[in-house]
């Protein structure tokens, strides 16, 4: 194994959801894993942020964080339709070099969450 994320750790804290939040017990809806994304370089845009996760699977949204000036602050988030292509997504692109910089993938944690431990 390399080093690095265990293949395990990522898959039990990939941050899961059932499409729209609707917790009506549908299994039909597809479930969906959101993404966090560090250092990018400030020439990815949401259009080239979707194109490298794609690879990987199918993006539902890519966007990266800019400033009131609309100058990238270096990180975004990526919503996949399918947490096991997020997962792919991470162990292919956690720490990466993209425009000459590593990039860091990890799985979203949302506040709401951390509000309930």
């Amino acid at each position: 194994q390399t080093e690095g994320t265990d293949s395990c750790e990522v898959e039990n804290s990939i941050d899961l959801r059932r499409g729209g939040e609707d917790d009506s017990g549908d299994d039909t809806t597809s479930t969906t894993a959101t993404l966090s994304v560090k250092n990018l370089d400030e020439s990815i845009t949401d259009e080239k942020l979707e194109s490298l996760f794609s690879v990987y699977g199918h993006v539902l949204s890519a966007k990266v964080i800019s400033s009131e000036f609309g100058v990238s602050k270096g990180f975004g988030f990526v919503i996949m339709s399918d947490a096991q292509d997020a997962v792919r997504a991470i162990k292919n692109l956690d720490g990466r070099i993209v425009v000459n910089r590593p990039v860091y993938v990890a799985p979203t944690v949302h506040a709401r969450a951390l509000t309930k431990l």
